[in-house]
Order: structure tokens, then sequence, then C-alpha cells
């Protein structure tokens, strides 16, 4: 069961974030959004957030991630679950 997400970041639906896409067996999991700030004023200015694909939609989950991986394996463990 080969988990796979896409190799560039795409325009979200906003100037501020960025959407991967994470699959399993080339199913759509959901995606990971990548946020940053217009003016930086902690170390990194950047943060991680979780999309489930749920019903034919993205339904935001709770909570803010400081890592890609930390936020993909959310959706792994959501996924694989099921």
């Amino acid at each position: 069961m080969p988990i796979t997400y896409d190799d560039a970041w795409d325009p979200g639906t906003d100037k501020h974030s960025s959407v991967k896409g994470v699959y399993c067996d080339g199913e759509r999991l959901g995606r990971v959004r990548l946020w940053q700030e217009e003016e930086p004023s902690e170390a990194t200015g950047e943060w991680f957030t979780v999309e489930r694909w749920e019903k034919g939609l993205y339904v935001p989950q709770a909570g803010m991630h400081t890592d890609f991986h930390e936020a993909l394996q959310r959706i792994i463990t959501y996924g694989t679950a099921q």
C-alpha cells in the first residue's frame, strides 16, 4: 500500500497557502496545506494543516503542524485506518 504525494506545491485558494495531494494506491486521502506568513515574525513563518478527503470534499482538520511529514503522517494514519 504505497503512500505518494504530489512533487510540487500547487497554489492554494489564497496568496498565503499552497497544497500537495496525498494518495494511497492511487486513491486520494487528502492534502497537506502549507501556510506562509506575509511578513514572518517567527524563525520560519510557515506551518502545515491537514485536509482529509471525505465524500468528495476536502475537510479541514483541527491542528497545525510544524513539519510536512508530521502533517503527512496524520493523513496516512487516518486514511489507512478506515
